[in-house]
């Protein structure tokens, strides 16, 4: 969790949707970072945690499901010997890291923390709406800077890794969430 006191502004971020990038860039900014990359207020050991309240910017980042799940594929694989999934096709990986508690629950990809904000930046269009958060609060617009971009998945697109049955499962798992954050089911 990353947090500005005096702009009342607090970042949670969501994995696979270059919170990294935005957290790099916020702490240029005077926030502060506490607990671990991905806690919520409850989790992150700020002792002022419970001023968070709706007068708060509190906000995340999310992704299109399609795309986020190839990008935990290749995270998995980054380094070989370190993750069982090293060498599973990605619809195997994909049924398998879809049942993972720890990130996903009750056909949500986004249950922890987007919950808790009242403000969405989409990796899609993330330059264009962090400028627009900034500037809304009176911080130097800046440009984000990219992280943690495995060389496998540089420039592939999500399209290419699912078959007619991980789409229909994808759509089946995750698509309530999906339409709630305007994603619709394969975009």
């Amino acid at each position: 969790m990353w947090v500005h006191p005096e702009k009342r502004m607090c970042f949670l971020a969501n994995p696979k949707t270059a919170s990294l990038a935005t957290a790099y860039t916020l702490q240029t900014l005077g926030f502060e970072h506490y607990g671990d990359q991905h806690c919520t207020p409850a989790g992150s050991g700020w002792k002022h945690r419970d001023d968070i309240d709706d007068t708060w910017t509190t906000f995340c980042t999310v992704r299109n499901h399609f795309d986020t799940m190839v990008s935990w594929y290749f995270h998995q694989l980054r380094t070989p010997g370190e993750s069982k999934f090293f060498g599973w096709p990605f619809e195997k990986f994909l049924y398998t890291w879809a049942q993972n508690p720890r990130w996903f629950r009750d056909g949500k990809m986004y249950w922890e923390r987007w919950p808790l904000c009242n403000k969405v930046l989409r990796y899609e269009t993330l330059q264009t709406d962090f400028d627009e958060l900034l500037h809304s609060h009176e911080l130097p617009v800046t440009t984000l800077q990219v992280h943690h971009v495995g060389a496998n998945r540089k420039g592939r697109a999500h399209h290419a890794f699912y078959s007619e049955k991980s789409i229909k499962f994808m759509a089946d798992t995750f698509g309530a969430e999906m339409r709630l954050l305007d994603y619709g089911n394969w975009s």
